[in-house]
Formats: structure tokens, sequence, C-alpha cells
């Protein structure tokens, strides 16, 4: 599962005390995102910083997802459009414009959580 919160929820965590039950782990590499990985004898847990917590005043907040039930759903499929600006004149270069139009959905709502800060 993914982590995702606040400063003040990631700040609440590094304040944990390390134990055999809960043990704070090295950096991860996964997906191409560093990760902070926090194992206890119930699984692995990957913690990622997000500001947009920060930035919506809600630092003391988080989000659990479960991957696995993590779903993309492409509304315009990626596409490549070629562009001869040489031709057009405007530069003395090629460009390519690359779209895609998609979102991604959680499956299975009991899988995932919210973590809000109620003090």
């Amino acid at each position: 599962k993914i982590l995702i919160g606040g400063s003040g929820l990631i700040e609440q965590l590094n304040q944990l005390e390390s134990t055999k039950v809960v043990m704070a782990g090295e950096n991860i590499v996964k997906w191409g995102i560093d990760f902070s990985e926090m194992r206890s004898k119930f699984g692995k847990l990957y913690v990622l910083l997000s500001e947009v917590f920060d930035e919506c005043g809600m630092e003391d907040n988080g989000m659990i997802i479960d991957p696995e039930y993590l779903q993309k759903y492409s509304h315009i499929p990626f596409t490549t459009e070629s562009l001869n600006l040489k031709q057009a004149g405007v530069r003395n270069t090629d460009a390519i414009v690359l779209t895609e139009a998609s979102c991604m959905t959680l499956r299975y709502p009991k899988a995932h959580m919210r973590i809000v800060c109620t003090a």
C-alpha cells in the first residue's frame, strides 16, 4: 500500500519510535518515485510526502491507496502529431505534439483509506 500525506502527518510518522512491530526501512524507488518504506508484521507501507495537502491547508491528512486497484481510463488515446515548422516558415526545426486525455480511478473503495485529522 502507498501512503500519500501532508507534512504534518509525515512528521508524526517520523516521531514514532521504531520497534520490532513497526520499523522504518530505507528509501526505495518504485515506478520512478522515491518512497520511504515502513515495515510491520502486516506488510509494507510506502510513504510519500505530498505538498498538495499542505497547500490545501490539510497538512495532517493523507490517503492510503492500494496500487493493485488503481486503474487508468483513456478518454483520448495517446497520439502523436508531427509539425513541419520549416515548411510553415516558423522555425528551422521539426516538432511533435503528444496528446492524451486520461484519468486514474480507484476500484474497490474499501481497499483504500482517507486519513483525516480530527484534533
